[in-house]
């Protein structure tokens, strides 16, 4: 039987970031609700850590990567929680159509 490769921390490749951001207890829509304000606070470039346990984080982070622009940089499973990395840029939208009305409080 073969065992999986097993890895220390220094070898996975994870992107420096300069914010984490504990998620763990949010649902979507409210989590990508929480990553859109978190991102609109940082600098262009800068990179957010995103811890979350929901099930559907991953499908619905990468989907609002994809609309919105910022792009996913990595994103792993760790001890059942989810993690993901996010770059901020500026010419990106800070959120989709559908959830900018939430966002702005309207």
């Amino acid at each position: 039987m073969r065992r999986p490769p097993t890895f220390k921390m220094a070898e996975l490749n994870t992107p420096q970031f300069e914010k984490s951001v504990d998620l763990t207890e949010m649902r979507c829509p409210n989590l990508i609700i929480a990553v859109i304000h978190e991102l609109k606070q940082m600098p262009q470039g800068h990179i957010l850590q995103v811890i979350a346990a929901d099930l559907n984080a991953p499908s619905n982070i990468a989907a609002w990567c994809r609309q919105s622009g910022h792009p996913l940089l990595e994103m792993y499973e760790e001890n059942g929680r989810f993690v993901f990395f996010l770059q901020r840029l500026a010419q990106a939208s800070d959120a989709t159509p559908s959830f900018q009305n939430l966002v702005d409080g309207e």
